[in-house]
């Protein structure tokens, strides 16, 4: 993880919770070599977005924009103005 993605996080608990609510149903449906963590090799859906999810008020919620999103590891969408998010 490059210094700017630690940036995301609030705390290393904040990634714990993360990488728990992605693993744990990969690992579920049998699919944890495949999905569930961001590794080389592995598939990637997921979402940027303009807040963290994790600290927002949920009143706050509708007003988070999508700046990327990603579905089996390919950028699907990419905001007009968020290319630096954008790999």
């Amino acid at each position: 993880m490059k210094s700017s993605d630690r940036e995301l996080f609030e705390s290393a608990e904040d990634h714990k919770v993360i990488q728990e609510e992605s693993h744990a149903p990969a690992y579920v449906l049998f699919r944890d070599i495949q999905v569930g963590s961001l590794e080389p090799g592995k598939l990637t859906d997921l979402i940027i977005l303009s807040g963290k999810l994790i600290t927002v008020d949920p009143d706050d919620l509708i007003n988070l924009e999508v700046w990327m999103t990603m579905v089996g590891g390919k950028i699907e969408y990419c905001m007009e103005g968020q290319e630096n998010v954008c790999p």
